[in-house]
């Protein structure tokens, strides 16, 4: 009985300890999410700052000096946000991505499978 017990409690603390490993992956890809998720998020913010800088101008709240500094600043920044965005989602549906190419790999394989069936 009692190799019972400790026989479970081994199993249980096994589990225990390797199911952070077992759900890395998982992490790897609710990462990129929220990294594209804040890319999009800070893009908004700096198309809004444009915005409101448009805004401030034309109602005559900043000098033409001021408007063009900020304007160009905040668009630069806009730039690299968005060749970040693009990079995120090119990596996203990179053919380099090895959990991909299984996925590719295995429905090229049924599809073969299948085939040869039907002739």
């Amino acid at each position: 009985m009692e190799y019972i017990v400790l026989s479970v409690l081994m199993i249980l603390f096994g589990m225990y300890i390797l199911w952070p490993f077992a759900s890395i992956k998982e992490a790897y890809y609710i990462s990129k999410d929220r990294n594209f998720q804040r890319l999009l998020i800070r893009k908004d913010e700096l198309y809004r700052a444009i915005s409101d800088i448009d805004f401030e101008y034309s109602s005559g709240k900043i000098s033409d000096e001021d408007y063009n500094e900020l304007r160009s600043s905040y668009k630069s920044k806009a730039i690299k946000v968005i060749k970040e965005l693009e990079s995120v989602n090119n990596a996203a549906n990179s053919r380099d991505d090895p959990e991909r190419n299984k996925i590719i790999e295995k429905l090229e394989e049924e599809i073969l499978q299948a085939r040869k069936g039907k002739i």
